[in-house]
Formats: structure tokens, C-alpha cells, sequence
């Protein structure tokens, strides 16, 4: 190093150069030593983290984390501070922060910066370099149904059976099965079925009664199933629809019908008797028979009742039909609904039936030959009763 200086006289002078030694002072850097966390996906969690000072003393530390990107929340906010005072050398400290993940955060690892802020032994303020902290967010539970069971027949009442599994990472606490099908012709009794808490890798039973419309055809159906939970936070979270699918099968024969000596005559009202029989090869209860009438037939008394009809056996039923004066002479179908229940308490709805009514002139005295035979005698009657009159 070489100094220049004016002289007494003003003249410029330059001394001998001469070396000197310089020592530089390096930053006090904070390093991240242990990081605990247990927040999930959806929730709030603590997170425990814990620095060391690797620099000289530092008086009046203050400590603020931040979320890099703003996907995690820190104590409700972007950024939170602690306030340390000395912090020694080689000394760790420890502080905790709540930290919350949004229901849209997946599961996976989360940065956050930690920044500490002193000030010097000359009272300067200073900051250290930011060190990163890497935080583990836990994935949302993940589900799946095993070994689904559909069993549903047309017009009768069923089932679905099924298993959920959790695969994910996560408990999920308050489960509930939420089930649904796009299928107008299948109506669920419950939609939901609670089965509790699903630790990691477990399992559980849900089962849900359902009833089939007579009118459904057979054949395949879909079956949506959603799994709601209570998230880390207390929030109601829920899975993505879970689908599979089951058959609905046709319904067996069950009950014959049959009509006995079904004539009428335009304009009339007569007892329609018809008989029905148990082709089936179980019991059944409670046999509820009704009418479905249409033009040009009426029914003042369109249902009947049967207690039970064992397979095999046959009861005859009585109906009140009355023929409008409207009709014609052809043979017609009048269409039968019934109801009944087995012998472990499911109704089961009948798909219609069918039964031949007949409509025709009754013969004999009946008919227009009566009608003649009427009019022949009302004018005999009259022409008489002038004859008489006129010999008076």
C-alpha cells in the first residue's frame, strides 16, 4: 500500500509502500438442521422447524417464514415472524408455526423461506441469507371398491354390496358411502351409509337396498360411489365418483292369470272373476290384485285381496267391470297389477298382465231379436187398446 500527502509546504510527497493484512468477515449464515410436520392436503398442520447458527453471536434475531409461491398458508397468512433476541454461536432454536394446505393442494413436498434479521455489534441491521425449508404435505386419502355386488331383478326390491378400501398415505375419519345411478328405473331407499374412521390400508362394508321399477328392462347398470370424509381441518371433503357396474336380471314368473267366462254385453256391468295361480316355487304373502282400466271399461270395485298362495295353489278373484255403451263387439285385453311380498318381507311389483275380456250381443232373448219381439208387442198393445176404445 502506497500513501501520498502534501507536505508542510504544499508539495505533494509519497511515502514507501507497506502491507497490510485484512481480514475479511464472512456471513452469518442459519442452517436448517430438523423440519417436522404433519400437515395434510385440505387441512392445517404444525410445523416444527429448527436452526442452528453457524455465525459469530447475534444480537435481537428475528426469524419470519414465508410461503415460496403462496401454495401454503403460515399462521392464517403469506409470512409469520418469531422473535429470537442473542442467539449464541452454534446454538439451535426451535419454532413452530401452524401451517395450512388449501382442499386444492395434491399431496408432495411444499417450499418455504426462512429469513433471520439482527442486527450487528456495531447496531446495524442485517439480514441473512434465506434458507429453505422443505415442508411435506400428506396426499388425500385414497379409495377404491372391492368386490361390488349387485343384486336387483325387475320390480323387486335389492341390494348393493361392496367393500371401500383406503390406499392412501392418510386416515380418513367419518366416512360416509354416497351411492348413485343414472338409471331412472332403479330408486335407492337410503343413498348413504356411514362407516366410520378407514385407517391407512383398511377396509369397510357398506350395504344399500334399492328398488326396481316393473316397467325396467334387464340388462347392465351403472352405479356411481362417492366417498365423503371429514378432512385434517374438520371440512367435508369427498372423493372422485368411483364406478362400477351390475345387472339388473328379469324377473321370474311368479303368478298366472286367468279369466273365467269373460263375455259382456254393450252397456252392461257384471262381475269379472279371475283366477290366480302361484307358478312360482316359493310362498308368497299378502297378494294385492288390481285392475288397470281403460275404454270402453270401467270397474267401480278394481282390487282383491289374497292372504297368501303357496306354489301350486289357485284362488279365484272378483272384479266389478262395466262395459260403456260406446263399445264394440271384439275381444279385449284388460290389464292386471299386482304386488305381493316373500316370506322374508320383500314386496315385490308384478310386470302387467293381461286377460281376454270378450264384448258381443247376447243371444236368445237378449239382443235385437228382444228388441223386435218389443216392438211386436207394445204395437199389439196399441192397436187393442184401439179397438176397445172405438166399440165404446
Amino acid at each position: 500500500m502506497t500513501t501520498a500527502f502534501d507536505d508542510d509546504r504544499g508539495v505533494r510527497q509519497t511515502d514507501a509502500s507497506s502491507v497490510v493484512g485484512v481480514e475479511p468477515q464472512t456471513d452469518r449464515q442459519f442452517v436448517v438442521t430438523d423440519v417436522e410436520s404433519d400437515v395434510a392436503a385440505g387441512g392445517s398442520g404444525t410445523l416444527a422447524v429448527t436452526l442452528r447458527n453457524d455465525g459469530s453471536w447475534t444480537n435481537e434475531a428475528t426469524l419470519a417464514l414465508r410461503s415460496a409461491g403462496g401454495a401454503l398458508a403460515v399462521d392464517g397468512g403469506d409470512a409469520s415472524t418469531r422473535f429470537v433476541g442473542d442467539w449464541p454461536s452454534e446454538a439451535e432454536r426451535t419454532f413452530t408455526f401452524d401451517v395450512a394446505a388449501p382442499p386444492s393442494t395434491a399431496g408432495g413436498t411444499y417450499t418455504l423461506d426462512a429469513a433471520v434479521d439482527y442486527r450487528t455489534d456495531r447496531g446495524a441491521d442485517a439480514s441473512a441469507r434465506p434458507a429453505s425449508i422443505g415442508v411435506a404435505v400428506a396426499p388425500d386419502p385414497d379409495f377404491a371398491v372391492r368386490d361390488p355386488d349387485v343384486s336387483m331383478t325387475v320390480g323387486e326390491e335389492g341390494r348393493v354390496r361392496g367393500t371401500v378400501v383406503n390406499r392412501g398415505p392418510t386416515p380418513a375419519r367419518n366416512v360416509v358411502v354416497v351411492i348413485s345411478s343414472p338409471s331412472p328405473n332403479v330408486r335407492f331407499t337410503e343413498t348413504t351409509y356411514a362407516l366410520g374412521d378407514i385407517e391407512t390400508g383398511s377396509t369397510a362394508e357398506f350395504s344399500l337396498d334399492a328398488v326396481v321399477a316393473p316397467t325396467a328392462a334387464a340388462g347392465p347398470r351403472p352405479f356411481d360411489v362417492t366417498v365423503r370424509y371429514e378432512g385434517p381441518s374438520g371440512a367435508d371433503r369427498q372423493s372422485t365418483p368411483l364406478q362400477f357396474r351390475g345387472d339388473v336380471v328379469p324377473q321370474p314368473d311368479r303368478l298366472a292369470f286367468e279369466a273365467v267366462n269373460a263375455s259382456y254385453g254393450i252397456d252392461t256391468s257384471n262381475r269379472l272373476s279371475v283366477r290366480v295361480t302361484n307358478v312360482g316355487d316359493a310362498r308368497l304373502e299378502d297378494v294385492r290384485v288390481s285392475l288397470a282400466t281403460a275404454p270402453p271399461f270401467t270397474s267401480e270395485s278394481p282390487s282383491a285381496f289374497v292372504s297368501a298362495l303357496d306354489p301350486g295353489e289357485t284362488a279365484t278373484l272378483g272384479f266389478e267391470l262395466s262395459v260403456s255403451e260406446a263399445a264394440v263387439e271384439s275381444t279385449h285385453a284388460v290389464a292386471l297389477n299386482a304386488t305381493v311380498e316373500t316370506t322374508n318381507g320383500d314386496m315385490i311389483r308384478m310386470e302387467p298382465s293381461l286377460v281376454a275380456v270378450t264384448i258381443a250381443e247376447p243371444s236368445g232373448p237378449g239382443g235385437d231379436t228382444a228388441f223386435v219381439v218389443g216392438v211386436a208387442v207394445l204395437a199389439a198393445v196399441v192397436i187393442v187398446s184401439g179397438w176397445w176404445w172405438l166399440r165404446q
